[in-house]
């Protein structure tokens, strides 16, 4: 696949090496998950968590450095820039421009700065959140690092969750030289917060998602690859879903569960633990990406849809060795790292990952399905 700008997970950036525990990666065999699970408010439906972030090791801004260069931009990227009109007509149209030209706190916004940006040919990591010192974060001892996930542009996006309540937020930092919209820059590490439960996420191209505060753009992560940028995707998700919220247990809908662009090849329930799931089998259409995800299905109230564990298979699939098996319901897939989201789902180990069908005839058709994608995967490395 084309690489892209720099992005790593938590330092992590071969599957499988993250210690047991952490959010969206496989547990070893011999790790005991639990003891660093808390529970949640809901049981039988809670998230895997990482132990808490070490506070010698605070979030920092990586060497400054110009990455333009090193990777062409996403294709058919395109912004709307937003519209701004001098003019204090009292026509409607030249109003509603006029309000959008304020940031999501009311500030106004710098002439051009935010539009010449976004039309920039290389697209890069960007927070236009409201700036805070990074002195005044206010992390507390129960807020535990989820993911930390370091961009281009200097800047670094870290997801905590507290521990007790469940809350979830969300930091961005960046350095002095990076790329915040503020008057005021000043010469050391800025840092921006905001609670996950008042955003949205979507895809918008390629390698880059886009996190709304109702109708303006809080963030624009460009990340190096596919599979980090899903893996981001579904832990925000995850962490959302589960914010405490005043009006009762937080909406996501159908359309933002999902992450745009994937085709749906196939799909068949598979059961873990007397309980059943839908196993969707996607392939990326820009990066030719194909993975498989286990889905919560219809009838769980605000858990419909909604992604439990994800595994990457194109890798596989261009090797010419065989890497899984059936017998009789059970599909085995062997050496396949697993990135699970939560506590529902904990693999036993890296060495094979079963696949437990409600009949032969799905395990077939879902091997029948894999060699198809395998022989078009392989045609199109050539």
């Amino acid at each position: 696949m084309a690489s892209g700008p720099k992005s790593t997970i938590n330092n992590y950036s071969t599957p499988g090496t993250a210690p047991g525990g952490y959010f969206g990666y496989p547990s070893p065999p011999t790790s005991n998950s639990s003891t660093n699970s808390p529970s949640t408010q809901r049981p039988g439906f809670t998230l895997h968590y990482g132990p808490p972030a070490r506070p010698e090791q605070p979030l920092r801004p990586t060497t400054p450095t110009d990455r333009r260069e090193q990777s062409a931009p996403p294709e058919d990227v395109t912004y709307r820039p937003v519209s701004r009109n001098s003019n204090k007509s009292s026509d409607r149209r030249t109003r509603s421009r006029d309000r959008a030209s304020h940031d999501y706190d009311g500030r106004r916004r710098r002439p051009g700065s935010q539009d010449e940006l976004l039309r920039q040919e290389q697209p890069r990591s960007q927070c236009f959140g409201r700036q805070i010192d990074a002195g005044n974060l206010s992390l507390t001892t129960n807020e535990q690092e989820v993911m930390a996930v370091d961009f281009d542009s200097d800047m670094i996006v870290a997801l905590y969750r507290n521990k007790e309540t469940d809350a979830a937020r969300i930091v961005c930092a960046v350095d002095h030289v990076g790329s915040w919209i503020s008057d005021q820059r000043g010469g050391g590490p800025s840092q921006g917060s905001i609670k996950v439960i008042a955003l949205t996420i979507k895809r918008e191209s390629k390698y880059i998602l886009n996190l709304m505060r109702s109708k303006h753009l809080w963030a624009r992560l460009v990340f190096s690859d596919f599979e980090n940028m899903v893996l981001f995707f579904n832990t925000f998700l995850a962490l959302r879903s589960h914010s405490p919220s005043q009006d009762g247990p937080v909406t996501i809908s159908r359309s933002e569960k999902f992450l745009g662009g994937e085709v749906l090849k196939w799909d068949a329930c598979v059961y873990y633990n007397d309980d059943i799931y839908r196993l969707h089998l996607l392939q990326d259409d820009e990066t030719r990406t194909v993975r498989i995800a286990a889905v919560i299905e219809v009838g769980k109230q605000e858990y419909d849809n909604m992604t439990i564990w994800t595994a990457f298979l194109h890798e596989k699939m261009a090797e010419r060795h065989e890497w899984f098996r059936q017998e009789s319901a059970k599909v085995i897939l062997q050496r396949l790292p697993v990135y699970h989201f939560s506590t529902i789902f904990q693999p036993r180990n890296y060495g094979e990952f079963p696949l437990q069908f409600l009949n032969s005839h799905d395990a077939t058709r879902f091997i029948e399905e894999i060699d198809d994608l395998s022989r078009s995967i392989k045609r199109y490395m050539r």
